[in-house]
């Protein structure tokens, strides 16, 4: 008996924690002071059209850490422009990038045709069954960066940054922290970024979306 009341209490709160998961994240309209739900966020999404920047554990909004562009129904076109210090401590202009110095500095390179992608504006970042990556596209992986390519274009990215305390970044990646900026800018912003930062970098969101995962 015991032991069913132990499985039905489990049961009952992978729902609730499930429920809160998809069901209850909330647009913040105060970009500076977020918003609550039982008083309790872990993950703060920055969204602008195929830009979403993701800041986990919120901490005030200085953590943001997984950076996401371009999808198959929005594409990254090359705006906006961003420099990307790489791993290996180059930097790279998205909106001039030569593919094939991507290609030659990528460790791995994976076929994308047909392969379905995340709907970058849902919170829970859902699978978007009518978002196909077309036939030829590629994705290249340079160790904490992704670039995906088509016909010789740059038409996604991400970057992301993992704060493992026991293992240094520079031990996992084999590189240097990444860093984006604006062409024009001295400063070279390193992950994870403030919320000011981001919003220095890509302007004032659509939205801001605050929410609780497991």
């Amino acid at each position: 008996m015991k032991c069913v009341l132990v499985f039905l209490f489990v049961g009952l709160l992978l729902v609730f924690v499930a429920t809160l998961w998809f069901r209850n994240a909330q647009v913040v309209d105060d970009i500076e002071k977020g918003s609550s739900f039982f008083g309790y966020r872990n993950v703060r999404d920055y969204v602008k059209q195929n830009i979403r920047f993701e800041c986990r554990p919120i901490k005030d909004g200085s953590h943001f850490a997984f950076l996401l562009v371009g999808c198959p129904s929005m594409p990254y076109t090359g705006d906006p422009a961003l420099l990307i210090r790489l791993p290996d401590g180059t930097v790279v202009n998205t909106a001039t990038i030569d593919v094939g110095n991507l290609k030659a500095k990528a460790k791995s390179i994976t076929d994308l045709t047909g392969a379905r992608f995340c709907d970058i504006g849902t919170p829970s970042m859902d699978l978007d069954e009518n978002a196909k990556w077309p036939d030829g596209a590629q994705e290249l992986q340079i160790y904490g960066c992704l670039f995906r390519v088509h016909s010789n274009r740059l038409i996604g990215f991400e970057i992301f940054y993992h704060d493992l305390k026991e293992e240094p970044y520079e031990r996992i990646n084999y590189g240097t922290i990444p860093a984006i900026s604006r062409p024009g800018e001295v400063t070279m912003y390193q992950f994870p970024l403030k919320q000011s930062e981001v919003i220095r970098i890509f302007g004032k969101p659509d939205r801001i979306i605050d929410y609780l995962v497991p």
